[in-house]
């Protein structure tokens, strides 16, 4: 999660427009229609500018976004918005991941089971899963634990500094 928000952030602050086609990608001949890119989802370059000049601005491109989340409790209500937004993004997409890579494990150890039990059914066949289900669940299990203590970090105040020792008596 954190490479994939990094890599992110960085492409938002290299001025990359999502509408430009990867240059590992051909353009379509003239005679067929161009086919359209699965929109990446932006952590709002805008949203987070003045943060990323006020805390990172010294931090190379691809580690920008661990920056940022270390200054989290500092950050604009906008970049933390924007980045809760990115952060659901990518829930979702990880989830589609795990959907797709367990496809075939689902069907077979869990073809009875009711919609909301099939997590529960494949943890349980967790010896048995296919290599790329059990990475998909990994990494989407990664990207929970790391939703949640973001939301336990922004949940709990601040905390003042130890007050300085009062000076010594003689």
């Amino acid at each position: 999660m954190r490479t994939m928000m990094t890599c992110a952030v960085a492409l938002l602050l290299s001025g990359l427009a999502s509408a430009q086609q990867p240059p590992d990608q051909p353009a379509a001949p003239a005679d067929q229609p161009a086919m359209s890119q699965p929109s990446k989802p932006k952590m709002g370059m805008k949203a987070c500018k003045a943060d990323v000049d006020q805390f990172c601005k010294d931090v190379e491109k691809g580690k920008i976004g661990a920056c940022l989340e270390s200054h989290e409790a500092d950050l604009s209500a906008d970049c933390k918005e924007a980045r809760k937004r990115h952060a659901k993004q990518k829930m979702m997409e990880a989830r589609k991941d795990v959907k797709d890579a367990c496809q075939a494990d689902k069907d077979q150890f869990c073809k009875d089971v009711e919609k909301g039990k099939i997590g529960d059914c494949l943890k349980q066949h967790e010896a048995d899963l296919t290599a790329e289900c059990k990475d998909a669940r990994k990494k989407m299990h990664k990207m929970h634990q790391r939703m949640e203590k973001r939301t336990e970090e922004a949940a709990q105040p601040a905390t003042a500094p130890a007050p300085a020792p009062a000076p010594a008596q003689q």
